[in-house]
């Protein structure tokens, strides 16, 4: 089965005339600077539910980019979700309310980053970006119908730890043959199920 996972905007990709920085980071001595995520299963702006599977994929993709980031992004869980408590909620699509435009292309997985400093999404769920200068403070993560046909646990583990890269602002890499997380489709020649070397380098530099 071929899994197909999108961002409506990176760091790497961004519409001509728009600037986005994520105000996700802290000081960390040790280190230089890690991405803080405080995350909520279903919970988010649009209040979206979230299925059981995706929920377990979300847990443990957090714990893998917990251990293996390079002390570059820290996730804790938040039970009790609001605007100020978390930056990056997850929640599932339902059939009668995923965007046609994934269905169509079977999007399993999908990003979309919120400017909490200019009140408005940076990108919408029809894959619009919004132009201008935003700081990201938050992010929702969503899994589709389609997600829940993937048989394959590590499979959709790996969408998750996909969807929080964009989330801290990691895009496509460019050559279909780097190994990464991060390559946008499983049919991809470089697609890992877990972070790669390539994926740790791309933090350090916008985290290091």
């Amino acid at each position: 089965m071929v899994v197909q996972m999108v961002a409506s905007v990176s760091a790497q990709e961004l519409a001509s005339g728009t600037t986005v920085r994520w105000g996700f980071t802290r000081a960390h001595t040790s280190s230089g600077r890690m991405c803080l995520l405080r995350f909520h299963v279903a919970g988010g702006n649009t209040n979206a539910s979230a299925t059981s599977r995706w929920r377990t994929a979300a847990v443990e993709g957090a714990a893998i980019w917990n251990s293996r980031s390079n002390n570059r992004i820290s996730t804790t869980e938040i039970a009790q979700a609001s605007n100020n408590q978390i930056n990056v909620a997850f929640g599932s699509f339902t059939n009668a309310n995923v965007p046609a435009w994934m269905r169509s292309e079977g999007i399993v997985g999908y990003a979309r980053l919120w400017s909490a400093t200019s009140n408005v999404w940076v990108s919408n769920l029809n894959g619009t970006i919004q132009r201008g200068n935003f700081t990201v403070q938050g992010a929702e993560l969503y899994s589709t119908p389609a997600f829940e046909s993937i048989n394959n646990e590590h499979i959709r583990r790996a969408v998750a730890i996909h969807e929080m890269g964009h989330a801290v602002g990691m895009g496509h890499p460019s050559n279909r043959n780097t190994s990464s997380i991060m390559q946008g489709s499983n049919a991809e020649p470089g697609f890992e199920q877990l972070p790669q070397p390539h994926d740790i380098d791309v933090l350090n530099r916008f985290y290091g």
